[in-house]
């Protein structure tokens, strides 16, 4: 009753958690700005009823609601400006709602599509799979085509692209420079950040010739300022990424390599707080890791790029 038509004029801000949602009629939520739902049973019917009649939301939070295998989003939500859908069971995800700026998307396995969304300025990812589903030229889960035609800026308003490749066991040949497909989707793309599972530190190493390595120069970035690649390793794709970015993004200002896969850092000024605990084989795999920039990155910093090279803090951690 709380959710019928007497409330329609009154709920902005709706919450809702560890319960079931099976309307059996029509919800009056014209006025909602807001809605979370976490571990709600709600099916992808119903909640696309339910948005269907909330022309005023503005923020879309799902967690955990895994009655939801294939989901819509209207493109009557024309004031949708922030989509979240985190550890669903989603497998189809279509964005129709014109003016969402950020959206992030913490699930495996999802087919990607945005319809009509055009004015992404800050996107999150978490997974191959969502990457490849982002750009539609893109084959599913293990890109391998790096000269994937892209014909028009797919994400023509983004700024901020942060992806998450966490866990990926059965992805070791996993193409990292295939992800310059995404920033020629993204002109105006001003900062990126990578981070990646210390699980994929352990193959493919690139120990050879610099010849061998792959260059991409009719690709250029003419606003990427700001990279972050945290849990680097030196796997071919990856140093070719590296590189590229030095070689392609004009604007660059700053480029961080963490070798690292810590969330945090202690602080030095307090001596109580400590680094979180890493595994004596990812120290020793940091100092190869930093070894391989100075070898094979390092020499193409010039003088307008500050390099941030992160390695083990020396007060934590001790081979």
């Amino acid at each position: 009753m709380l959710l019928s038509e007497r409330c329609h004029g009154s709920i902005q801000y709706l919450h809702l958690a560890n319960l079931d949602l099976h309307p059996t009629f029509q919800l009056g939520l014209r006025t909602l700005k807001t809605l979370h739902l976490y571990n709600v049973h709600i099916t992808g019917g119903e909640l696309g009823c339910l948005l269907s009649h909330s022309f005023a939301l503005a923020h879309l939070r799902l967690q955990y609601c895994h009655d939801i295998i294939r989901l819509e989003i209207p493109c009557l939500l024309q004031r949708l400006r922030f989509l979240e859908v985190l550890e669903c069971s989603l497998e189809v995800l279509e964005i129709n709602a014109p003016n969402i700026s950020r959206f992030r998307l913490m699930d495996f396995n999802v087919q990607l599509s945005f319809g009509k969304s055009r004015k992404m300025k800050n996107l999150m990812l978490n997974n191959s799979c969502g990457i490849s589903y982002a750009i539609d030229n893109l084959p599913s889960c293990a890109p391998k085509i790096i000269n994937a035609p892209v014909t028009s800026s797919k994400f023509r308003h983004l700024k901020i692209l942060i992806i998450y490749l966490l866990g990926l066991h059965s992805h070791r040949d996993y193409d990292y420079l295939s992800l310059v497909s995404l920033f020629d989707a993204s002109p105006l793309l001003e900062r990126f950040v990578l981070f990646v599972s210390p699980v994929q530190s352990k193959y493919d190493w690139f120990e050879g010739d610099l010849s061998s390595l792959r260059q991409m120069s009719e690709h250029r970035h003419h606003n990427l300022k700001n990279v972050k690649i945290s849990g680097f390793c030196p796997q071919k794709s990856m140093v070719e990424l590296a590189r590229h970015i030095l070689e392609n993004a004009t604007s660059l200002e700053c480029l961080t390599l963490d070798t690292t896969p810590i969330s945090y850092r202690c602080s030095g000024d307090i001596l109580a707080r400590k680094c979180p605990p890493l595994e004596t084989a990812y120290i020793r795999d940091a100092y190869k890791s930093i070894l391989a920039v100075r070898t094979y990155i390092e020499g193409k910093v010039n003088s307008t790029v500050k390099l941030n090279l992160l390695g083990p803090c020396s007060r934590c951690y001790a081979l």
